[in-house]
C-alpha cells in the first residue's frame, strides 16, 4: 500500500466534492476491514494508527528508547515550560504530519529551532492558538540513522546531518553534494528494538529516523510507515528491495 489517494472529484458545484471525497475514503477503508487477513506491507488500518505521533512515542519509551522531552500543544506557557527544562536551553518545533503546506508548489513545514524568546512574541502566541505544534527538547547530534525495517530485517544508513548547514536541524532539507550517507551497523540492542517496535505497531514495513548523540546515546524520534526508501538503496547499497519483495511473496 504504497500511496493512497481518493480519485480527483471535477464537478460543480464544488461544494459537493469534500462530501464525495469523505464517501471514497469510507468506501477504501470497508474494502480494507475485509482484507484484514491478507498479508499487506502495510494493512492500511494499521498505517492510519502507525502515523499517529503521539502514539508512537509512547509506543517507543514502552520499548526502551530514548526520546527526547516533548509536548503536543496549542499553549505558548508549556513551550515556555519545555524551554525551561530543556538543559541545551533549546527546543525544535515540527509538524504532526509531513509539514506538506502546498503539494504543487513544493511548500512544506520543517523541523525548526525555536528563538530564545519565542515565549515571549504576542504573534506566536496568537498563532499558536489556532494551530497545535509538536514542541521536543533538541538533542545534539553527532550523525541521524535513517533504520528500514522489513519483516525482522533491519537496514540503518548513517546521515551525515551535521556536515551541512542546511540539514543540522533538519536533514530532508537534502544537501546531498555536502552529507555523506553510508551503511551503518547498528548495536544488537537498538536493531532489536527497532524491529519490536515496528512489530507492535501491526507493521511488516516501517522507516525510523533516529539521532545518535556526541556521547553516543541513541534517541528515537518517529517511525514513517511508509517511508521513502529506494534512495537509500541508491545511496548505501543495501538491498532493500528484495527485502520488499521476499516478504511480498
Amino acid at each position: 500500500m504504497r500511496r493512497r489517494s481518493v480519485p480527483d472529484i471535477q464537478i460543480q458545484p464544488t461544494h459537493h466534492r469534500s462530501y464525495i471525497e469523505q464517501e471514497w475514503v469510507k468506501f477504501f477503508r470497508n474494502l480494507w476491514i475485509t482484507l484484514k487477513s491478507s498479508r499487506w506491507v502495510n494493512n492500511p488500518l494499521s498505517l492510519e494508527l502507525a502515523s499517529n505521533k503521539l502514539h508512537q512515542l509512547q509506543l517507543a519509551v514502552s520499548t526502551g528508547f530514548n526520546v527526547p522531552q516533548t509536548v503536543f500543544t496549542n499553549s505558548l506557557t508549556s513551550v515556555s515550560k519545555l524551554q525551561e527544562e530543556s538543559t541545551s536551553g533549546r527546543c525544535i518545533y515540527k509538524p504532526h504530519d509531513s509539514g506538506a503546506v502546498n503539494h504543487a508548489g513544493g511548500e512544506a513545514v520543517y523541523t525548526n529551532i525555536l528563538s530564545e524568546y519565542f515565549w515571549q512574541s504576542e504573534q506566536a502566541n496568537e498563532r499558536l492558538q489556532l494551530c497545535p505544534g509538536i514542541f521536543q527538547t533538541y538533542i545534539a547530534k553527532a550523525f541521524e540513522l535513517r533504520v528500514t525495517v522489513v519483516g525482522n530485517l533491519c537496514f540503518a544508513a548513517k546521515i551525515d546531518s551535521q556536515a551541512s548547514s542546511k540539514t543540522r536541524v533538519d536533514w530532508r532539507r537534502y544537501d546531498f553534494a555536502n552529507v555523506n550517507h553510508e551503511a551503518f551497523a547498528l548495536p544488537k540492542d537498538i536493531q532489536q528494538k527497532c524491529i519490536q517496535l515496528i512489530s507492535s505497531m501491526d507493521l511488516v514495513f516501517g522507516a525510523i529516523d533516529m539521532i545518535v548523540t556526541p556521547d553516543g546515546e541513541y534517541y528515537f524520534l518517529e517511525v514513517n510507515a511508509n517511508g521513502q526508501w529506494a534512495w537509500i538503496q541508491l545511496l548505501t547499497g543495501q538491498d532493500i528491495a528484495s527485502a520488499i519483495a521476499d516478504t511480498l511473496c
